[in-house]
């Protein structure tokens, strides 16, 4: 049998059906059904359950750290005990674990799984939306925060720090990975290094006190949320971690309003937001700067991902022009 990391990706995700279907065995699911739905980093499956229930595998890859999962789900079991946001509700196996670590025979090497009920609603598009509904999606992420903020874990938390160096990296990895890549012209690499050097001031302005710092969910666009009767519900909590909430909402803000071009989206967001958690005037300010650093972020994960002489997809173009924005500077 070929080696599992030789497959094309097609083929490896062939082998990881199998896989789910071997991690199955271990809940009270019977002979339910599986459909592929995407894989980035995890794999995911949408699980038809013999009684109609829905449910949604994800298998992560073997170097994910087990004790980073568990912390995930045990801030969903604390906030679905908590609170009436609508999140996903992880599954215990038949021995109440929440991961599967297994292998197969098609999949040597073992790898990490969970599963979680399907969170039913549907996906809207930011512009089908009135202000009124962008107002209860500023709301819902505030209601997020404020658990936040008071989630004391039982245990200590094993997620990604969201501190300057993820979101924008260090000045000398910064320099390098812009000068492999020629299409960067010294304008942009100029900006890319003022602007992480204002996201760093931005950040340290806030510090990490309770009230500034705590766990955020890091990917809060409109395809992650859905809509349920009115209600919004958050789903795939993959990247949480721990970070600024106002890093959270710049993300969403840059996200939902086109990087803040829409002003009337942008605003409708905020104004939900602090119905429910009041922002310092500080806070206003520095959100343009946050929402600079999403974009850094973005770009350069890219740049560090893609060999040189490769060129920018528009989404990485679109990116650079919503920076510029942002900085206040002129150009296309």
């Amino acid at each position: 049998m070929q080696p599992y990391e030789t497959l094309t990706a097609s083929g490896q995700v062939r082998r990881l059906h199998e896989l789910a279907h071997a991690m199955l065995g271990h809940y009270h699911l019977g002979a339910a059904r599986l459909s592929f739905v995407q894989r980035k980093v995890n794999a995911i499956f949408r699980v038809c359950a013999p009684d109609g229930g829905f449910y949604a595998l994800r298998i992560h890859p073997p170097q994910t750290d087990p004790e980073a999962i568990a912390g995930e789900l045990h801030w969903l079991m604390a906030m679905r005990r908590a609170t009436d946001l609508l999140v996903p509700e992880p599954v215990p196996t038949a021995h109440r674990a929440l991961i599967v670590t297994l292998s197969a025979p098609s999949v040597l090497e073992p790898h990490h799984g969970v599963l979680l009920r399907w969170l039913p609603g549907r996906i809207r598009s930011p512009k089908y939306l009135s202000m009124r509904q962008l107002e209860h999606v500023g709301a819902t992420i505030a209601a997020l925060h404020t658990h936040a903020a008071r989630y004391v874990p039982a245990a200590p938390l094993h997620r990604q720090r969201w501190d300057a160096d993820r979101m924008v990296g260090r000045s000398a990895t910064l320099a390098e990975t812009m000068l492999a890549h020629a299409w960067l012209g010294t304008g942009d690499r100029d900006l890319l290094t003022a602007s992480a050097a204002q996201v760093r001031v931005a950040l340290d302005a806030l510090g990490s006190d309770a009230a500034a710092w705590g766990l955020i969910h890091a990917d809060l666009h409109p395809w992650n949320m859905v809509w349920q009767r009115g209600r919004v519900g958050v789903f795939d909590f993959d990247d949480c971690g721990a970070g600024h909430y106002l890093f959270d909402l710049a993300v969403a803000l840059a996200n939902w309003s086109h990087g803040g071009a829409q002003t009337d989206r942008y605003q409708a967001i905020l104004t939900g937001y602090a119905h429910v958690r009041p922002l310092l005037p500080r806070d206003a300010c520095l959100l343009p700067t946050l929402m600079q650093g999403r974009a850094c972020r973005s770009i350069l994960g890219w740049l560090q991902r893609t060999p040189p002489g490769v060129a920018p997809s528009a989404h990485i173009r679109g990116l650079l022009v919503q920076l510029r924005r942002l900085a206040g500077v002129n150009g296309d």
